[in-house]
């Protein structure tokens, strides 16, 4: 075997270093095995699981004997490890612009998550005449400008308007059947999966991380929602009783999800749920719509954990035992005027001051800068580090999530 391995060349070592990423997020984030050919019919050992996962998966479809043989080689040594490791991280984000550089990433990477949520403005691809040329367009250049590590990870996303098609569109959007069969293409979603066959990109995915039962749940809010009301960035609250952000489908789909028991709900909501004090787009635009999901919530045995985008800030909020992180942007900051004028070291505590703001939910100041959000998961301890980090990797904002529900 060590004879075979000293055959590898660097780049069969970067393919090993890439399938062994992959087989390990999929071990740890599993209950079970769905394992082919005679494999699946039998009760057999992780031993022999691990086994079967690589020479079926790996050795038999898509690698060289000696590249399967140091992967397999690898298990035999640390396997006991990896599986037992109680700990899990995901990072999460919003916003990032394909036309601009992004070197939040390398900050991200140097936190090795095990698994990175996009929270909706993935691209910027809307247009006003809502020609989904851009949209196209927009998908094909973010393709170019995405790491090539994130493929190792596993991967959560949604939408919001910029990547939907439409500014702050909704359920009158003419083109969101075509724009879900590209965001559906982009992010590889398997034809079989409930998003290539319904209306809408909402979906909900098990993780079990030792003991610990998490459901993690992406809400749609743009394809069924109600029209907003007022004008661009000063939006008026809709109380027109059959306004809707979710729909009446996706809302008994909701239901049901809240419904099955586990230790934590990752909500994931594209525009921020918890606060109120700002004038653009929320869910308290639609009080009624905001109230029935923070019933639901809290009608629930589950902890819940909103993330959140859209805002170009970042922050966290608490409503009763509801916490809600929002992070946002990773490479469109609110553009300051220190920033434009080239003197941002004169101006940042100015700036902090006119674009401060305050909202009775909020647990700390928000953050403008570019950001990125991070979740460490302790099973053993049933306890969420949650960090905002700025660019250079430096926690801006922290808190602790305990996962038993007072």
């Amino acid at each position: 075997m060590i004879k075979e391995l000293s055959g590898l060349s660097v780049h069969e070592i970067k393919a090993c270093s890439y399938t062994l990423s992959k087989i390990i997020n999929e071990l740890r984030s599993c209950n079970s095995f769905s394992l082919e050919q005679e494999a699946a019919s039998k009760r057999i050992s992780d031993d022999k699981k691990i086994f079967f996962i690589i020479y079926l998966r790996y050795y038999n479809f898509n690698m060289s004997k000696k590249v399967s043989t140091f992967i397999f080689f690898i298990f035999v040594l640390f396997h006991k490890q990896l599986l037992l490791a109680s700990d899990y991280s995901i990072a999460f984000g919003s916003c990032l612009d394909q036309r601009k550089a992004q070197p939040i990433w390398h900050s991200i990477e140097k936190m090795d998550p095990n698994a990175f949520i996009f929270l909706g403005d993935n691209v910027y691809g809307d247009h006003p005449s809502q020609n989904l040329a851009y949209l196209y367009e927009a998908y094909d250049q973010q393709e170019t400008k995405l790491p090539r590590w994130l493929n190792t990870l596993k991967i959560y996303s949604i939408w919001d308007d910029h990547d939907y098609g439409l500014n702050d569109g909704g359920a009158s959007f003419m083109g969101k059947k075509e724009s879900q069969n590209i965001f559906i293409d982009f992010w590889g979603i398997d034809p079989n999966d409930q998003r290539a066959k319904r209306e809408g990109i909402y979906f909900s995915e098990k993780l079990v991380i030792q003991d610990l039962n998490i459901k993690i749940i992406g809400l749609d809010t743009r394809y069924f929602r109600s029209d907003l009301k007022g004008n661009k960035n000063f939006y008026l609250n809709n109380n027109d009783e059959n306004a809707s952000i979710l729909g009446a489908t996706q809302w008994q789909w909701l239901e049901n999800e809240f419904n099955e028991e586990v230790d934590l709900v990752i909500l994931l909501s594209s525009i921020q749920v918890l606060s109120t004090d700002h004038r653009f787009e929320k869910w308290s635009l639609f009080p009624a719509e905001r109230d029935k999901l923070i019933k639901l919530i809290n009608n629930s045995s589950n902890k819940t954990l909103i993330l959140s985008g859209d805002r170009h800030r970042a922050g966290m909020y608490k409503l009763d035992e509801i916490i809600e992180i929002t992070s946002s942007s990773m490479n469109k900051p609110i553009k300051t005027f220190s920033e434009k004028k080239g003197f941002e070291k004169y101006f940042d505590q100015a700036m902090d001051w006119v674009f401060y703001e305050d909202d009775e939910l909020a647990l700390d100041k928000t953050y403008i800068k570019e950001n990125f959000g991070f979740i460490k998961i302790y099973s053993e301890q049933k306890l969420l580090e949650l960090n905002i980090f700025d660019i250079n990797g430096k926690s801006v904002l922290s808190h602790n999530l305990k996962l038993s529900k007072s």
